[in-house]
C-alpha cells in the first residue's frame, strides 16, 4: 500500500468514526465497526442466515486492499461510484437477511432495493487462510 492510500484511509476511517458517533449500535454493528475502525490483522468472522434459511459463513479481512474493509473504503465509502454510508455499511447484513441472491462457482451475490436503492454484497466462495469465503465487496447503484 503506497502514501497516498494510507492517507486516503486514515480519512475515510475519521469521516467514518465521525458518521456514525451519534448511532446506537447493536453487537453486530459494533463487530463491523471495529473492523472499519481498528483493522486488527486477524479477519472478523461472521455467519448470517439469509431469507432462505441458507447459513452464509464469511470473513470480513481487514489488511487487503482487494477485499473487504479497505477495497470498500477507497472505492465504495464516500466513493463516486458505488457509493455507500458508514451507516449502510454497519448494516450491510441486512442486505444478507433480506435480498435476493446469485451464485456462481466463485461469488455469492446479495441484492437488496431498499430506499430507491440497489445495494450489493459480494461474498467470494475461495477459501481464506481461516478456511471460510471472504466478503469481496459491499456497494449500491449510486454514481
Amino acid at each position: 500500500m503506497n502514501q497516498k492510500q494510507k492517507n486516503i484511509i486514515e480519512r475515510k476511517t475519521k469521516d467514518f468514526c465521525e458518521e456514525v458517533q451519534h448511532i446506537k449500535l447493536t453487537e453486530e454493528n459494533k463487530r463491523i465497526y471495529n473492523a472499519f475502525v481498528y483493522k486488527r490483522a486477524k479477519p472478523y468472522k461472521f455467519e448470517i442466515i439469509d431469507k432462505y434459511s441458507n447459513t452464509i459463513r464469511f470473513v470480513l479481512c481487514t489488511n487487503k486492499l482487494d477485499d473487504g474493509v479497505l477495497h470498500i473504503l477507497l472505492k465504495h465509502y464516500q466513493g463516486k461510484v458505488g457509493s455507500v454510508s458508514a451507516f449502510e455499511i454497519l448494516n450491510f447484513c441486512e442486505v444478507i437477511r433480506n435480498g435476493e441472491i446469485s451464485v456462481n462457482e466463485n461469488t455469492m451475490v446479495y441484492t437488496l432495493k431498499q430506499n430507491g436503492q440497489t445495494f450489493k454484497l459480494i461474498v467470494a466462495l475461495k477459501k481464506s487462510q481461516t478456511g471460510t469465503n471472504i466478503l469481496k465487496s459491499f456497494y449500491s447503484d449510486r454514481k
